[in-house]
C-alpha cells in the first residue's frame, strides 16, 4: 500500500507542478523530445537560463520561456523580430493614489532584456541572457 501512495503523491506533486509554473525544468520537461536533440553545451545554457548567438525562437522559449512582449520590423535586407522580457517589481508600492494619474498607478515593471531574431536565428540579446 505505500509504494502505490508514494507513486500516487509523486504524480499529484508533478502534476501541481507543471500546471502552475513557468520555470527552465518545468518547460524542459513539458518539451524533452525537443530538448534530448540538442547538443549538450546547448541544453546546459538552457537549463541556466541563457542563450547564444544562432539560438532559434524554440531554443530561447526553453531557456527563457515566452516573451512578454514581442514586436516586428521590416528593413531593407529583411526583418527582424523583437522579444522583450520583463518582470513585476515587487519592490515598489501598487494601488490607487489619488494624486498620480493611471500610469502611475499601473503595476511597475522592470526590464529584464530582449532578444532580436532575424531569418529565425539570434542575431543580438542583452548581456543579462548571455551563456558563460
Amino acid at each position: 500500500m505505500r509504494p502505490k501512495f508514494l507513486a500516487l503523491a509523486f504524480c499529484w506533486g508533478l502534476t501541481l507542478l507543471l500546471s502552475g509554473c513557468n520555470t527552465t525544468a518545468v518547460r524542459v520537461l513539458t518539451n524533452y523530445e525537443t530538448f534530448s536533440k540538442l547538443d549538450p553545451k546547448v541544453r546546459a545554457d538552457i537549463l541556466r537560463g541563457r542563450v547564444e548567438l544562432g539560438y532559434t525562437p524554440e531554443m530561447v522559449r526553453l531557456a527563457l520561456g515566452r516573451p512578454n512582449y514581442s514586436s516586428s520590423a521590416a528593413a531593407v535586407k529583411g526583418g527582424y523580430d523583437v522579444w522583450s522580457y520583463t518582470a513585476l517589481d515587487v519592490t515598489k508600492p501598487t494601488g490607487f493614489d489619488s494624486h498620480q494619474s493611471g500610469y502611475a498607478n499601473s503595476t511597475p515593471t522592470i526590464f529584464l532584456g530582449s532578444v532580436t531574431f532575424r531569418d529565425g536565428k539570434v542575431i543580438e540579446f542583452t548581456n543579462s541572457f548571455a551563456a558563460r
